[in-house]
C-alpha cells in the first residue's frame, strides 16, 4: 500500500461470527464458548496455517470493539478518500 500512496493504510482481514441482535445472552455465551473451543484445535489451527491465519478467540464485548474500530477506520478512509456508494 505503501507504493500505491498510503503509508499508513493497515489491512487487516479478520472473520467473526455474528447473530441476530436480541439473540439471548445464553445462546450467545453458548457459541462463543464453542467457538473458542474449536479454535483451539489442531485441525483448525492447521487449516487456518494453511492461509496464512491464526485463529483467535474471544469474547462477544471484544468481538464487538474490533467491529467497532473497524467500522470507524474504514469509514475515515472512505470519507477522506471521497468515495461514495454507486
Amino acid at each position: 500500500m505503501v507504493e500505491q500512496g498510503f503509508p499508513n493504510l493497515i489491512v487487516e482481514e479478520w472473520i467473526g461470527l455474528l447473530v441476530k441482535s436480541g439473540t439471548p445472552e445464553d445462546i450467545v455465551m453458548r457459541l462463543n464458548s464453542a467457538m473458542n473451543k474449536v479454535l483451539t484445535t489442531q485441525k483448525v489451527k492447521d487449516a487456518f496455517a494453511k492461509i496464512g491465519a491464526v485463529p483467535v478467540g474471544g469474547t462477544p464485548e471484544s468481538y464487538g470493539a474490533l467491529v467497532k474500530q473497524q467500522v470507524e477506520y474504514w469509514g475515515k478512509i472512505v470519507k477522506e478518500a471521497g468515495i461514495r456508494p454507486e
